[in-house]
């Protein structure tokens, strides 16, 4: 199969365009980031986290006429148990464009990403009680691993971190 740089993809009536993000799609990545209230929302900080520790390579963005509606990022890992496999992060689509296709077509490139960089397995976290995605990737054929729980200790009374 032809590897492509832009996936064009039907998706209903839309063209879905899945690419490389460039550093000009900052602010739309700060835009997806703080609508679902992550760390790095702001375009500010982007700005420096895209400068400083970014591997630009595995930032993928899906466009629809020419606007960013989604993002993910697809990163190279390894555990003895999967040899080589991809991690999926930060994935996010515009609520607008949710149950669309745009998701599904982004997964689908980070695959075959995937594959290009020799992983044997994709591997993503789903918060257990955010069942709308969960199914989702179920029907993608991703299937329960492990379940974590993320803690948090503040550092100071004072602290802006409030664990649930």
């Amino acid at each position: 199969m032809r590897r492509r740089t832009i996936e064009e993809l039907r998706v209903g009536h839309m063209e879905t365009n899945i690419r490389k993000a460039r550093r000009s799609d900052i602010k739309a990545l700060a835009e997806l980031h703080r609508g679902e209230g992550w760390c790095y929302d702001d375009e500010v900080v982007l700005n420096d986290y895209w400068d400083d520790s970014f591997d630009k390579e595995s930032i993928l963005v899906a466009e629809v006429d020419g606007k960013v509606v989604g993002t993910l990022e697809v990163a190279k890992a390894y555990k003895a148990r999967f040899g080589f496999f991809a991690v999926l992060r930060r994935f996010v689509v515009h609520p607008a464009y949710r149950g669309r296709g745009v998701g599904k077509a982004l997964i689908q490139y980070a695959l075959e990403e995937a594959k290009r960089m020799g992983c044997n397995a994709l591997e993503l976290s789903v918060d257990p009680e955010n069942t709308r995605p969960h199914k989702f990737y179920e029907s993608l054929g991703f299937r329960d691993d492990r379940t974590e729980v993320i803690m948090v200790k503040p550092l100071d009374q004072d602290s802006k971190v409030n664990p649930k």
